[in-house]
């Protein structure tokens, strides 16, 4: 009897030993797998940091290669300058591309928003909404100086594209004015008197149409 309960107690003890073996086996495999995402994660970021960082010094060498030699705020007519400068843009999209880490996508949408900016100021000008500017009227049958595709890419670059999603459709109106402090200072009671004019049209019409 004495025999059978040692044995009994011996089998007990491997079949312990044999769940703690597969137990820190499974352990030690998901650690490895932990390690091996975050090793790959890191990698994947610090590509994404590489690529990031070029593709916004594109957006930086179109932007200063379109205002090279600039005067009185017009962009010089120069068909290099503009083909360049297209250039540097599609690379920029291509680039963009590129990238997986939501947190550098996040910040390129940001510097993009930035650079656009610029460009929308920079082609805001009168001349430029003149054929003459792109044209070079001494060759009549083909008078192209500003290669026309190059002018579209950059120009098109500059505008809101509406397939963009805006972070400010997010935002409401309501919870700013209860959890936050838009109407604080001088600028804010402007917006209050602002937001009160529309406010009250809002009203009117709610009565003209009961």
């Amino acid at each position: 009897m004495e025999g059978v309960r040692i044995s009994i107690n011996l089998e007990l003890v491997r079949t312990i030993a044999s769940v703690l073996t597969v137990v820190s086996i499974v352990i030690a495999y998901l650690n490895y797998r932990t390690s091996q995402k975050k090793s790959l994660a890191d990698l994947q970021a610090q590509k994404d940091k590489e690529i990031f960082e070029q593709a916004i010094q594109s957006l930086k060498w179109a932007y200063e290669t379109i205002t090279e030699g600039m005067e009185n705020g017009i962009p010089d007519p120069s068909r290099l300058k503009w083909l360049t400068g297209a250039r540097h843009i599609s690379r920029y999209y291509k680039l963009k591309e590129l990238l997986l880490t939501e947190t550098y996508k996040l910040i390129c949408e940001e510097n993009e928003e930035y650079w656009r900016h610029r460009f929308y100021v920079l082609l805001d000008q009168q001349a430029l909404r003149n054929k003459q500017y792109y044209m070079d009227t001494s060759q009549s049958e083909w008078p192209e100086n500003i290669e026309l595709k190059s002018a579209m890419v950059i120009n098109d670059f500059s505008n809101w594209q509406e397939s963009k999603v805006d972070p400010l459709d997010d935002i409401e109106k309501s919870s700013l004015i209860q959890n936050g402090k838009p109407f604080h200072g001088n600028c804010g009671r402007g917006l209050e008197s602002y937001h009160c004019v529309f406010e009250e049209i809002r009203y009117q019409m709610e009565q003209e149409h009961k």
